[in-house]
């Protein structure tokens, strides 16, 4: 009897370990793999960050299971859509318009507003430092940057704070111009989902906005596609510049 709860014992302590260690999160789009514990802590820093602007608004979180042998892989998506806003894509009402007027703080402690950027195609992405599918298309990103070099603004927009921002720098080459400490700005346009891709034209009117880098995964490696974010830097690259187009709306 007693040979026989032990094995029962065993079996349920057993059983408990496996199922844990064999359940991951991964966001929607691909990405590395994390534990409970490590989904949990991102969503909690994620939402406490938003929260500090906007206290009442909400976390809206969209989880697909998968089952791939003994493993689950919970396919994940995180956004929060503010109290000033009931629409998650409301940022998206500003395509055709321009950004509110904002000053932002760079890493040198200097102030930009956007509006000091007309005259050659701006392309900004929204990102911050422990989001797992921003971090992810950093190397593509990159890749456009060196690409267009000068003939673009490359933007990154984080909430993140510049000592944050600094360390992450530190161990991944991100040679964008960096903007910090933006949560009362991605608030008050709506961003809430990360990542997020920005086209404004010379004018400094928003021509598209976008999500994530399209990509294919094979063989669990990852190759991004920046295909149609480098059609639209090119057409608005070949577009005549006029002050006369711009719009005040």
């Amino acid at each position: 009897m007693k040979t026989r709860i032990l094995f029962i014992l065993s079996f349920v302590v057993f059983s408990l370990s496996y199922s844990q260690n064999n359940i991951f999160y991964q966001f929607k789009k691909g990405g590395s793999l994390k534990t409970e514990a490590e989904y949990q802590k991102m969503k909690k820093d994620f939402f406490e960050k938003m929260q500090k602007e906007s206290p009442n608004g909400k976390l809206n979180e969209e989880i697909t299971d998968s089952i791939a042998g003994n493993t689950i892989y919970k396919k994940y998506s995180l956004s929060f859509v503010s109290e000033s806003s009931n629409d998650e894509d409301a940022i998206k009402s500003y395509i055709g318009k321009k950004f509110p007027d904002f000053t932002f703080e760079t890493l040198d402690g200097k102030q930009l507003k956007l509006e000091d950027l007309k005259g050659k195609p701006t392309f900004i992405t929204f990102w911050f430092t422990t989001c797992a599918p921003c971090v992810l298309e950093i190397p593509a990103l990159q890749r456009l940057k060196d690409k267009y070099s000068d003939r673009v603004n490359f933007i990154a927009i984080t909430f993140d704070n510049k000592d944050v921002v600094n360390k992450f720098l530190g161990k991944k080459k991100f040679d964008y111009l960096h903007l910090v400490n933006a949560i009362k700005f991605t608030t008050k346009i709506g961003q809430n989902t990360y990542p997020r891709n920005v086209f404004i034209d010379k004018n400094g009117l928003i021509d598209d906005i976008k999500e994530g880098i399209d990509y294919e995964e094979k063989d669990k490696n990852i190759k991004f596609s920046s295909t149609e974010f480098e059609e639209k830097l090119e057409r608005l690259l070949s577009q005549n510049y006029s002050i006369t187009d711009v719009s005040e709306n």
